[in-house]
């Protein structure tokens, strides 16, 4: 291996990258990583984008489901326009949708296993409080696993 994948870029010489995403992507050559934020986008948290780590966002209150309530039948609106071009579907298309269901799908699996685990009241129930009680359960359910 070259040095230069060793290197954290402390003086942020590659632009557009956060220095804990450039060390996540160092630690994701020896161990299994990945980068999670809280209530929002963080750019400390974006790396090399040709490595692939995407960074999952979680609500304080944890991840939604996306047909939570149905009120304008956007269900079948989906299933209509998927029945109506599936015969000129393109690769952008295929692509767009896939990165849909991968996103339900890691909703889903963040809501499952959240439910698992006891929610405290160590933090108040606002602002950063809520945060850092989000963070507090994820480690609970990392020593679980």
């Amino acid at each position: 291996m070259r040095e230069e994948s060793f290197k954290v870029d402390a003086f942020n010489q590659r632009g557009q990258t956060g220095i804990l995403g450039r060390m996540a992507d160092i630690l994701g050559n020896s161990m299994r990583t990945s980068k999670i934020s809280i209530d929002s986008s963080s750019n400390t948290l974006v790396g090399d984008p040709s490595l692939g780590l995407a960074t999952d966002v979680i609500g304080s209150r944890g991840p939604d489901r996306f047909y939570q309530k149905d009120d304008y039948s956007i269900k079948d609106t989906i299933f209509e326009l998927n029945k109506a071009t599936s015969e000129t579907s393109s690769i952008h298309a295929d692509l767009w949708s896939q990165s849909f269901v991968d996103s339900e799908d890691t909703s889903d699996n963040y809501l499952n296993l959240l439910q698992s685990v006891s929610n405290s009241n160590l933090f108040s129930a606002n602002g950063l409080g809520s945060q850092f009680q989000m963070v507090l359960r994820l480690i609970k359910l990392r020593k679980s696993c």
